[in-house]
């Protein structure tokens, strides 16, 4: 993938791109609702809603992604 933040309606709809969503590794969303992100950085972010900003978890470097 390119790294961007991407949704979709439902599980048979087509993707739709999220504008100025930043770039992501993985995401998660919480049972609240909120998004959690993985950054480059290696970095967590989270956003309260997918229009928000994404906002750093402090000290939550170093969290890689395995494949």
């Amino acid at each position: 993938m390119d790294n961007q933040l991407y949704t979709r309606s439902d599980l048979d709809g087509p993707w739709v791109y999220v504008p100025n969503s930043g770039t992501v590794v993985d995401v998660t969303i919480t049972s609240y609702g909120s998004i959690i992100g993985t950054a480059p950085d290696g970095n967590l972010y989270t956003k309260q809603t997918l229009n928000a900003p994404w906002v750093i978890v402090p000290n939550s470097c170093c969290v890689w992604s395995w494949r």
